[in-house]
């Protein structure tokens, strides 16, 4: 199935680094980190939105071509 671009960003919009189970095969060690990082450190603000904001930076900041060799 190929990945689409637009589609990555909507789920980076809505539920953050749950993208990165998108492309899984190349992202699985950031969503990991960044799934403990969000459960150790879930009652500050600043680690949420920094690992919301850093989702949505890894996303935009990828090519449409990336998404499409991504299986």
């Amino acid at each position: 199935m190929a990945k689409d671009k637009t589609i990555s960003i909507i789920i980076a919009i809505f539920l953050s680094f749950f993208t990165f189970i998108y492309t899984w095969n190349t992202d699985k060690a950031k969503f990991w980190w960044c799934l403990a990082l969000e459960v150790l450190l879930f009652w500050t603000f600043v680690v949420p939105v920094g690992i919301w904001i850093y989702t949505l930076y890894i996303t935009c900041s990828r090519d449409s071509n990336w998404y499409k060799k991504c299986k």
